[in-house]
């Protein structure tokens, strides 16, 4: 599409543009163009922006770190492992060795108490889940617990009482 005050579409694949001074304008529109005005333009790419920024197209949750109680509920499966495996499968990945003298770990936390390692996930059934929010290793470095482990991520669980 083109820009300007005022602009031409060719609809046989020829485009030329014209100010709105331009008497030419209307005999050219006579050949088969469409007159595409740029507040019609502007309008068109902020609904465009509107539509793809939308919370409706970005998934089922707002926010990438957490995995809401909806999201558990609707999903078919049966653990937290597979839970996070299927809806943000990224949180189990890790991004290599960052440390040369320590190991690079995913550690898991089920309601602030630590559990292990990513495997830990497997021995929550998915009935007791609620929510579950991963933490880049800067937050994760201030909970209870990891001593002098290198974290690149902690998995927080929350689950119903008595799980």
């Amino acid at each position: 599409m083109l820009l300007g005050s005022g602009s031409l579409q060719p609809l046989a694949g020829r485009a030329r543009v014209f100010s709105r001074a331009d008497p030419d304008w209307r005999a050219d529109r006579k050949e088969g163009f469409v007159r595409v005005t740029t507040g019609v333009t502007a309008m068109g790419v902020a609904a465009a922006c509107l539509w793809a920024c939308s919370p409706v197209t970005r998934g089922p949750s707002r926010d990438r770190s957490v995995i809401t109680a909806e999201e558990v509920r609707s999903a078919e499966v049966n653990n937290a492992f597979h839970l996070i495996e299927h809806l943000r499968p990224l949180w189990l990945r890790s991004r290599g060795e960052r440390s040369t003298r320590l190991p690079t770990e995913i550690v898991v936390y089920q309601d602030g108490v630590m559990l292990g390692d990513i495997e830990s996930l497997r021995n929550i059934p998915i009935e007791l889940v609620l929510s579950v929010r991963a933490l880049d290793s800067t937050e994760a470095m201030r909970l209870p617990g990891l001593g002098s482990r290198h974290v690149e991520r902690a998995i927080l669980v929350e689950t119903r009482r008595g799980g």
